[in-house]
């Protein structure tokens, strides 16, 4: 089912849609029909009520910037990799008729885990019926298509998703792996912290998150890559952009740092 969320951060509301009446939200007096979509879909193991996804919600309802819609199952266990091809078809059926009323290129999906292999999934099966979505984003993304006019991914965890570049711009937080600001050895706190990062990006009203494209972490740390290009990793992420990018985050909230060069320390 598809859970829309409106009001503000502070008094969200939600309205419930099937795959079969989907297309109706653009009746919903909060539905901004010229306005931009965003498409969350979460991972396995994770619920819509967790916590760090509540803040995504919530973050986005601060920005004020977007219809916010959040993909929910009344069963969990169909969140595989194996199930992908069946929940995304599903997912394109009650996406593809709300398509003679609202533009393809207004949709943001964004995924995390093996929710950016669904969502991206069904913007391929989108694409194949003349749709394109504006953008897919992968949060640790164990597998992505790129059938969007961008997409991007973020890496905080190496462990439960590929270290390759999967998007036309892929980012590397503090090198992509495990551990993560706060996380010690807990690969899933690491992997979470993508969730973290990505929630503060929308919050902010302008590009945070400074990178630096770069072949690897080692030449990153070792200043070889400082003058190369410089990109912001999340939200506001620039779309005319290629390759892998390498970023430090604070070692606490707020979690960007101002500098894209390495911490000499």
């Amino acid at each position: 089912m598809f859970e829309f969320f409106y009001g503000t951060a502070h008094n969200p509301i939600m309205e419930i849609y099937t795959v079969d009446n989907f297309a109706s939200i653009v009746n919903h007096q909060a539905f901004r029909n010229t306005g931009r979509s965003v498409i969350f879909h979460f991972g396995e193991g994770e619920t819509a009520r967790d916590q760090l996804i509540a803040e995504l919600i919530t973050s986005y309802l601060y920005n004020g910037n977007y219809n916010v819609i959040v993909i929910d199952y009344h069963d969990l266990t169909l969140i595989t990799d194996a199930k992908s091809e069946e929940l995304a078809e599903a997912l394109s059926r009650g996406i593809l008729p709300i398509l003679s009323q609202y533009d393809a290129d207004n949709f943001h999906f964004v995924g995390n885990g093996v929710g950016a292999n669904i969502i991206s999934q069904t913007a391929e099966l989108i694409s194949n019926e003349g749709g394109v979505v504006s953008r897919i984003t992968g949060l640790n993304p164990t597998r992505l298509s790129r059938f969007a006019y961008f997409t991007d991914t973020i890496h905080t965890e190496e462990t439960f998703t590929s270290t390759e570049t999967m998007g036309v711009a892929s980012y590397f937080v503090n090198g992509g792996v495990h551990s993560q600001p706060g996380c010690g050895n807990q690969m899933m706190c690491s992997r979470e912290f993508a969730l973290r990062v990505f929630s503060e990006s929308v919050r902010s009203r302008t590009p945070i998150f400074p990178s630096l494209q770069c072949n690897s972490y080692e030449n990153y740390l070792s200043g070889s890559c400082n003058d190369n290009q410089i990109a912001n990793m999340g939200l506001l992420t620039q779309t005319n952009i290629f390759g892998r990018f390498y970023l430090q985050t604070n070692t606490r909230d707020p979690w960007t740092r101002q500098d894209p060069f390495p911490n000499p320390n």
